[in-house]
Order: structure tokens, then C-alpha cells, then sequence
């Protein structure tokens, strides 16, 4: 086996350290190593040590390490679409209050709490029916005042969301959830009431 010498010892050590650090170029190695072999170009002392790696090994490892980039989140829906509604599994209608929350289950729609009850199909259609049918325009004034908030759930991620205000001439101001403001024309607030026993009681 062939002896090293110190001197190429220490040049070898000093390429290890360098291509372990990463996203050098060739003349930073060059200095490191003529740092360690006291100002001795590597080339010259090292006629038996392996060849660096490549430079495009050294690249490709360079790249692997640079944060990924992420495509932008999607804007928010702004109406209920066709597809978005057959994914519906919850319903929320907050307000100040008062609450209602119905789940989808395998025998049908349920509000659970204290006055939790049985929701009709029925009853779950003619509100998203009255969101799919809502003419929506962008571009509206911020509500004052949060009246009631609307949130569909698609098991866990949100569908549609309104935190809607109370506006005039049959326009609701809405916010979503990036902070755009539109107008709701066709808001059904009986069928989006927050009260249990609007959505419990029978023929309702």
C-alpha cells in the first residue's frame, strides 16, 4: 500500500471538509487546500490522491438542499359549486349566541348539543340549494359587523365559508376567508338561521 505524506494528508482532509460543506466552487477548494498544504497548490502535491468529485455531483447535491418551492394556496370559493357540494359532510351556522352544527352520518343528517335532533334531508337540500343559486358579486364593502358565520366542511377541510354582514337593498356583504369581500344577492337567512329548532322541527 502507498504511504501518504503529511502534507497529503492534510490537502485530502481539507477537500473532505470542503465537498462535505457543499456549494463550493472550484476555486474555494483551491484555497482551502492550499491553506492546509502551507500555500502548495493541491495539483502539484497529490499526483497519487483520487480525483474531487464532479461538478455536477456537487450541483445536483446543492440543489437537493435549496427549500422547495410551493405552488400558492388556491383562492377561496366564493360559491357553492356542483362538485364542492356532493363533498358536503357538515353544516355550520355560528352567530352570536347561538349555534348550529349538522353532520352527515350513515343514516342521515344530525345536529348534535343539548337540542340536538334529526335533520331532514329535506331540510339540508333547500339550504345548499340556496347557496348554489346565490348570485355572488366581488369586490364588495367590508360588513361593519359580522352577523352570522357560514362554514361547509368537506370532512375536514373548509368547502365554503361566509362571515356575512347585514347589508341593503338585498345584498349582503360577506368576507372569505383571504380577507376579500364580496356581495350575497339570494341569501336565504331562515334557512341559514342559527337557531336548533329552525333546522329540528318538522316541515322546516
Amino acid at each position: 500500500m502507498a504511504s501518504w505524506h503529511p502534507r497529503q494528508l492534510q490537502a485530502l482532509l481539507a477537500l473532505a471538509v470542503v465537498g462535505l460543506a457543499g456549494c463550493t466552487q472550484a476555486g474555494g477548494e483551491h484555497q482551502a487546500a492550499r491553506a492546509a498544504g502551507g500555500g502548495e497548490a493541491v495539483g502539484s502535491s497529490l499526483s497519487n490522491a483520487p480525483p474531487p468529485p464532479s461538478t455536477a455531483s456537487e450541483e445536483h447535491d446543492c440543489r437537493s438542499h435549496l427549500p422547495q418551492r410551493h405552488a400558492p394556496l388556491a383562492p377561496p370559493a366564493t360559491k357553492l359549486s356542483a362538485p364542492a357540494r356532493s363533498r358536503v359532510t357538515s353544516l355550520q351556522v355560528l352567530a352570536h349566541g347561538s349555534a348550529v352544527i349538522v353532520r352527515k352520518q350513515a343514516d342521515g343528517w344530525v345536529m348534535g348539543g343539548p337540542s340536538g335532533c334529526a335533520v331532514s334531508s329535506q331540510r339540508v337540500q333547500r339550504a345548499l340549494d340556496n347557496l348554489s343559486l346565490l348570485k355572488v358579486v366581488a369586490n364588495g364593502a367590508a360588513p361593519p359587523q359580522n352577523d352570522r358565520q357560514i362554514i361547509l366542511l368537506g370532512d375536514s377541510e373548509v368547502l365554503l365559508q361566509y362571515d356575512v354582514g347585514v347589508g341593503a337593498g338585498g345584498a349582503d356583504p360577506a368576507r372569505l376567508p383571504d380577507g376579500s369581500v364580496v356581495q350575497l344577492r339570494g341569501l336565504d337567512r331562515g334557512l341559514w338561521s342559527s337557531q336548533p329548532p329552525d333546522w329540528c322541527l318538522e316541515g322546516r
